[in-house]
Parts: C-alpha cells; sequence; structure tokens
C-alpha cells in the first residue's frame, strides 16, 4: 500500500474521531502545564550549569595565583589545570 492510500486511510479514521468540549479543554490544559514543567526544568538546568561553570572558573583562577605565587609545583598545577579544565569543557558542552 503506498504512502498516499495510507494518509487518507489515517484522514478518515482521524476525522471520525470527536471529543467533548470539556475533554478538549482539559487536554489544551494538561499540555500547557507540560510546557510550563519543561520550561521550569530548563531554567534550573541552565543556571546549576552556569554556577558550575562560574565555580569551576574561580577554582582554576585561583590554580593560577596559587602557582604564580609559588605555592604549588607545576607537576600539581599542570594535573589540576588538566582535571577542572576538563570539567569546565563537559560543562560548557552541556550549555
Amino acid at each position: 500500500m503506498n504512502e498516499e492510500k495510507l494518509a487518507i486511510l489515517f484522514e478518515n479514521a482521524v476525522r471520525r474521531i470527536s471529543l467533548s468540549e470539556e475533554k478538549v479543554a482539559w487536554a489544551k490544559e494538561v499540555l500547557a502545564e507540560s510546557r510550563k514543567s519543561r520550561a521550569t526544568f530548563q531554567d534550573r538546568k541552565i543556571s546549576s550549569l552556569v554556577t558550575q561553570r562560574t565555580k569551576l572558573e574561580t577554582r582554576l583562577s585561583n590554580l593560577y595565583d596559587l602557582r604564580v605565587d609559588g605555592e604549588i609545583s607545576d607537576a600539581v598545577f599542570r594535573q589540576k589545570e588538566r582535571e577542572d579544565e576538563g570539567m569546565l569543557f563537559d560543562v560548557k558542552l552541556s550549555d
């Protein structure tokens, strides 16, 4: 059966579906609430990622200060720098 004939069959079946005004209103409310929940979740996720990014950028800045002040060795600096930059990269990818 070709796609066009299949579309006609589905169209006919869908057109026979009848919903009361009450059910239509309920479906609209459910969809609106779903969109609102999704938006809230996305806002929280973005806020969390921004917080993580800021924290990692601060850690890297402090790490540079420690190295410049000679408080940590070059080896420790390089290892911590790689770790923090890797985490920062992951956060930026998620952003």
